[in-house]
């Protein structure tokens, strides 16, 4: 949303009518499709009401609905922070299990790439198919 619309949606008040509320939550929605989609949710789902007596939606609450059901600050991973240190002292890894050095590890040796079976040997280890290409032979 770009700034113009942030304060013209902050101008507008607290309470929307229904081409408001089509503007700020759904413009690409048809009319129709979004007024029945709307009032299916208000039915069935918890959508906040129409206001007769201000005749309007309550923008905050349809805020607050809309992003509950988009699970909005529902990430673990955000909401969860390291604790401080109160001294100011360097934290420190006293804890931590020492660093050990990478070893190679032992691997079974693997056949080359070109190798034979055994007992089909060619000349440089070069295939059957590949050796008569190689050579100008079919």
């Amino acid at each position: 949303m770009s700034e113009t619309d942030a304060k013209r949606d902050e101008s507008v008040g607290l309470y929307v009518g229904w081409d408001e509320l089509h503007r700020r939550v759904a413009p690409a929605m048809g009319r129709d499709s979004f007024r029945s989609l709307v009032k299916d949710k208000v039915a069935k789902a918890g959508f906040p009401p129409f206001s007769d007596t201000w005749r309007g939606f309550y923008w905050p609450k349809v805020r607050a609905w809309l992003d509950s059901q988009n699970e909005v600050g529902t990430d673990a991973r955000v909401t969860i922070s390291a604790p401080e240190v109160e001294d100011g002292a360097d934290e420190g890894f006293k804890h931590a299990p020492p660093r050990r050095k990478a070893r190679v590890q032992d691997r079974p040796q693997q056949p080359g790439i070109l190798a034979g079976q055994p007992g089909h040997t060619r000349p440089h280890g070069v295939s059957r198919h590949l050796h008569s290409v190689a050579t100008g032979r079919d």
